[in-house]
């Protein structure tokens, strides 16, 4: 067998296992990522996106609602005066 063969064989080998080992690295720092993500009970943007907009609308209503009971109770506290 040539030198030029064996080397090819070498650098074929070799380059096989820097890729195994880029895919491996790649899956467990994924991995890693996921879980730290998990940990810190991330949202997509998405989900923040509706999440927030829901609450907007739920201030909205707290606001109305507070506004309406401001009004009843200044009706409540009303109190004519009648001259006998």
């Amino acid at each position: 067998m040539e030198i030029k063969g064996i080397i090819h064989m070498i650098k074929k080998v070799v380059l096989e296992e820097i890729r195994n080992v880029k895919n491996d690295i790649e899956k467990k720092v994924k991995f890693i990522i996921s879980k730290k993500i998990e940990k810190l009970r991330m949202v997509s943007k998405e989900e923040y996106e509706v999440q927030s907009e829901i609450l907007s609308n739920i201030v909205k209503k707290i606001s109305e609602v507070e506004k309406r009971i401001q009004k009843l109770e200044k009706i409540a506290n009303f109190k004519p005066h009648y001259d006998d």
